[in-house]
């Protein structure tokens, strides 16, 4: 168990995957949340640089992309819980 899931009896901690696509999260959501009483305009405000990824060496070596995975999984708790959590039955894409 990760440091996420211990000593909170009143948190239970769901996840989803975000490969799915941007909006599978929001048309789950909209099932359990109201609707906003006000809706404000949406302003784009950029935040990182647009990717290339044909410039990203790790997207053509398998054995490499696989490593660094097992090496965050090892490493961050976060991704620990999330490949964990992923396809069990706390994963909210699947349970919905």
């Amino acid at each position: 168990n990760s440091k996420l899931e211990h000593g909170f009896e009143n948190i239970h901690l769901k996840c989803f995957d975000v490969t799915s696509g941007p909006l599978a999260y929001i048309h789950f959501m909209e099932t359990k949340l109201q609707k906003r009483r006000f809706v404000a305009d949406y302003v784009f405000r950029s935040s990182n640089r647009p990717r290339n990824k044909t410039s990203e060496c790790i997207w053509e070596h398998d054995v490499l992309r696989e490593k660094i995975r097992e090496f965050i999984i090892a490493n961050y708790d976060y991704h620990n819980y999330c490949s964990r959590c992923l396809g069990s039955s706390d994963d909210l894409l699947l349970s919905s």
